[in-house]
């Protein structure tokens, strides 16, 4: 029977593997989820709205909602900027809108990137039964892509501001919660193979099996609810390393 070199569970960048005496430091196990992850918001000025527009309507959602060392926080966001136009279409007024960031306790982290798209005129009915106006409808759109550093993101309450230089505009308000912990991954031999199992634990959503011949270089071998399951691999001559990644 064919030996399988294989080692005591580890953790690795906060996620849970199979094992060696290897050390990694404290700051890399840490893991944040995202709360209330999407949604649609009014942006509510701190004051009034940016002048000549009305109101400014948007929504944000995040591609991920775990976030470490390897799950950057990406968030992206869509909006319109709003100016009822009586005298029908009329030319965009200058946007107010200059820059954004995301902001915890006051204090920007983090820069995010503000695209304009052509105006867009949309005719509607006012107040009035039968009488039309037109609305001035300016698409924008937001990105942000922060990569983790365990001193910054911590658990706590953050925002997506946007300003026009004078006022500040809360574009999403979120949160940032420690996740739960992944499961735990489990080996056993059975006969020439080796099964790659991991309970039934409260953790939720979706979890990556990646296995290495060196810790350095992975290669997923499957994309599997974090609720538990079972993969049965024929191991050959080399030794190989498994570990468990939250998130695809």
């Amino acid at each position: 029977m064919r030996k399988w070199n294989m080692k005591k569970a580890f953790v690795s960048l906060g996620f849970s593997a199979l094992a060696s005496a290897a050390c990694f430091p404290l700051e890399a196990l840490a893991q944040l989820t995202v709360v209330n992850p999407s949604g649609s918001y009014p942006l509510i000025p701190t004051d009034t709205p940016p002048a000549p527009y009305q109101a400014i309507l948007g929504s944000g959602s995040f591609a991920s909602t775990i976030i470490d060392a390897l799950n950057p926080l990406q968030f992206f966001g869509v909006g319109y900027l709003l100016l009822e136009q009586p005298g029908g279409p009329q030319p965009a007024p200058p946007f107010p809108v200059k820059n954004a960031a995301i902001y915890k306790a006051g204090l920007p982290i983090a820069p995010a990137t503000v695209s304009y798209h052509a105006p867009e005129w949309a005719s509607v009915e006012t107040s009035v039964p039968g009488v039309l106006t037109t609305l001035l409808l300016v698409p924008f759109s937001i990105s942000c892509t922060y990569l983790f550093p365990p001193a910054v993101l911590t658990p706590g309450d953050y925002r997506m501001n946007l300003t026009d230089g004078t006022n500040a505009l809360s574009f999403v308000a979120f949160s940032l919660a420690s996740a739960p912990p992944p499961p735990a991954i489990k080996i056993d031999s059975v006969g020439a193979s080796c099964v790659v199992s991991w309970p039934t634990n409260t953790a939720i959503g979706w979890i990556t099996l990646q296995n290495s011949a060196d810790l350095k270089n992975w290669q997923t071998i499957g994309v599997f609810s974090i609720s538990g399951g079972s993969v049965t691999n024929t191991p050959d001559a080399s030794q190989r390393f498994f570990r468990l990644r939250q998130g695809f």
